[in-house]
């Protein structure tokens, strides 16, 4: 829904940010505003258009002035559209995009880091950045916020499956973090207040999370979101700091021999937990992947068996049409398909939201359009009700013909990930190889010395 910038991004607390917002509805919009909060903070509302008009599309935008909202570094600005329609069948209901962020980093960041990498000696010590940290914890609070708003096609048994996943993702995140705050507390670090923020920092992180944990085993999912973005405030301060640490003590001629040790032992602990999660997250993204084509092999299934029976009600369709079969009862076959292929289109819709896919969303307005055509060929005996018929046949088989097209690319997909783990491996090999014969060459020179 958000054309403008479509993700998630960051910025200085001075920037002006322009977000664009696109909606449409086929029974004409009755407004479209933007909501957006400070640091999960109370919600404020923009309106971005208001109807009184038949408008059946808008674009509209509005730009942050951050520096207006006293926010500093590792603060976060949050967002989403929401449109009302003006369906006159029934209350006109609200449709909510996804939930993006805007992250706040330090207006000298950049510059100072490109002056780190120039002065020799790796900015990022190790590779270890707790920007992994928060980004696990804002795909944690997308997923709430994302359930939150799709309660009603959810069952009660999907629902409370995925209050489950949540809480342990919540809670596998958050024994990392109080992981490596008992790593860091249990090495001396300089008394310094930068490396004293980070420690300060993530207990009061672990605190929301676990806050949070407890409201999602409440099976209460909004009580859980505010704790979740307070964790996610903390854990970019923590990240600001970090940044700060191998920028002054770990970029390259600064800081004295200490430090860099510090900064250096800092970067090895966060990178030892990043690995860890790392690991899991694959683990859990297979899961999920596996799942979702799962559900497309079903929704494939369930389509071929809904055109077979969408091709024989269109018969009976042209037989009532031209008065060869009774009318009588004629549309409680079409009916219960319709039904059906409304089932089917709110799954469909469902995956394309958690997988972010255009396609399938677009597949699953094709299969409402069928359903839809279905019920005007229930209502109507004549020919108008035959082409009905058809046409809720033809949006079948362009649906199977989607996903189809989705089954073919997960062989691609698969492959390409097979290919990824096996130089993964190849790699590691050749860095245990490497580690090996210098061992060797250690050991033979240490036995040359000693019969010298």
């Amino acid at each position: 829904m958000f054309t403008r910038p479509g993700r998630d991004t960051t910025a200085s607390a001075i920037e002006e940010i322009f977000v664009e917002a696109r909606a449409d509805d086929d029974f004409g919009l009755h407004s479209l505003d933007l909501v957006y909060s400070v640091n999960g903070g109370p919600e404020q509302e923009v309106s971005l258009f208001s109807g009184g008009t038949d408008t059946k599309e808008v674009s509209a935008g509005h730009t942050f002035f951050l520096e207006e909202m006293g926010l500093e570094p590792g603060d976060f600005v949050s967002y989403f559209a929401r449109a009302t329609d003006r369906n006159l069948a029934q209350e006109n209901t609200d449709v909510k995009s996804d939930l993006y962020f805007v992250q706040i980093r330090r207006y000298t960041q950049d510059f100072r880091a490109q002056q780190s990498q120039g002065g020799g000696g790796g900015g990022m010590a190790g590779g270890g950045n707790p920007s992994q940290l928060s980004q696990a914890q804002r795909e944690i609070i997308s997923a709430t916020f994302n359930l939150i708003r799709d309660e009603a096609t959810y069952s009660a048994e999907e629902f409370q499956e995925n209050l489950v996943f949540l809480t342990l993702a919540q809670g596998r995140l958050r024994e990392q973090v109080e992981t490596l705050l008992r790593r860091m507390n249990s090495r001396v670090m300089p008394a310094d207040p930068v490396f004293r923020s980070i420690q300060e920092l993530l207990p009061e992180a672990a605190k929301a999370m676990q806050g949070a944990e407890n409201a999602l085993q409440d099976q209460d999912a909004d009580a859980a979101l505010p704790h979740e973005q307070q964790s996610l405030q903390f854990l970019q301060r923590a990240e600001e700091a970090y940044d700060e640490v191998m920028v002054t003590q770990g970029g390259g001629g600064g800081g004295g021999g200490g430090g860099q040790q510090a900064a250096q032992d800092l970067a090895d602990l966060f990178e030892l937990e990043l690995d860890k999660m790392r690991n899991q997250y694959e683990t859990m993204q297979r899961g999920q992947q596996q799942q979702a084509d799962n559900t497309v092999d079903e929704l494939m299934e369930r389509l071929r068996e809904l055109a077979r029976r969408q091709e024989r009600e269109a018969e009976r369709q042209r037989r009532r049409a031209r008065g060869q079969q009774s009318t009588q009862g004629g549309g409680a076959g079409q009916r219960a398909l319709a039904e059906e292929a409304e089932e089917a289109a709110r799954r469909l819709e469902r995956l394309a939201r958690e997988q972010n896919s255009p396609q399938m969303m677009d597949a699953s307005r094709r299969l409402q359009e069928a359903a839809d055509a279905m019920r005007r060929a229930a209502a109507n005996d004549d020919n108008l009700g035959f082409a009905e018929a058809g046409a809720a046949l033809d949006r079948l088989r362009e649906v199977q013909e989607r996903l189809a097209g989705e089954q073919r690319g997960r062989l691609e997909r698969d492959i390409e990930d097979q290919m990824r783990r096996a130089n993964r491996l190849a790699d590691e090999q050749r860095e245990i190889k490497a580690e090996v014969a210098e061992l060797t060459g250690l050991e033979d020179a240490e036995r040359m010395t000693e019969s010298g």
